[in-house]
């Protein structure tokens, strides 16, 4: 028999890559490990334990969407550090769910093959290098409420064709920074589109 109070308010955090199955069963282990006595992470908060619920059942299986869900800021990284590193060339999209108020540093960093990535609106900030070397982005969408965007934080995603700007608050992008540096080098062009709630750049 296993003694619940060792658990006692221990943190953790959940990533998903996979199919619905793998959030279903994401969910399943969430609460097992809510009646063992853990919670969610929050804002600023270390977690005790990361799960990484993935599955490979085929070759083509090993092709994932990152989902992130929580409630304040997420972590800034290092290069190699962030929780999804070893399966950096393996993740197609990514999801980042309302809640979550930024994305950190090298979140993203050289994750190859990602194709897509959703931030909810609760975005204000995209950090350094968040999707740097991300060469198979094909669009970008700035989130309405992002504020500030970090050095580099875009740098050598060659492949985007598309960018949708909705920040209405955006600080100067000094190009300096090198925001979009080769951002859509190896195409003929970038489509940008401006929403209609931007009044200024």
């Amino acid at each position: 028999m296993i003694d619940n109070s060792l658990f006692k308010d221990k943190k953790a955090v959940y990533y998903t890559l996979g199919c619905k199955l793998n959030f279903s069963e994401t969910s399943t282990i969430g609460r097992t490990l809510t009646e063992a006595g853990f919670r969610t992470a929050r804002r600023g908060e270390q977690a005790d334990i990361c799960v990484v619920n993935t599955c490979s059942v085929t070759e083509q299986a090993d092709k994932y969407k990152l989902v992130i869900r929580g409630e304040g800021q997420m972590a800034d990284y290092s290069s190699t550090s962030y929780p999804w590193y070893s399966y950096r060339n393996k993740i197609v999209s990514a999801v980042i769910y309302d809640g979550v108020t930024n994305i950190g540093s090298y979140a993203f960093y050289n994750c190859s093959i990602l194709e897509s990535a959703v931030m909810y609106d609760s975005i204000t900030s995209i950090g350094n290098r968040a999707f740097s070397g991300c060469s198979s982005l094909i669009s970008i969408t700035i989130p309405k409420n992002v504020v500030t965007i970090d050095k580099y934080a875009f740098y050598n995603c060659t492949a985007v064709e598309e960018i949708r700007f909705n920040a209405q608050m955006m600080e100067d992008l000094a190009s300096s920074n090198n925001v979009f540096s080769y951002v859509g080098s190896n195409g003929s062009g970038i489509q940008v589109i401006i929403g209609k709630d931007v009044t200024k750049l």
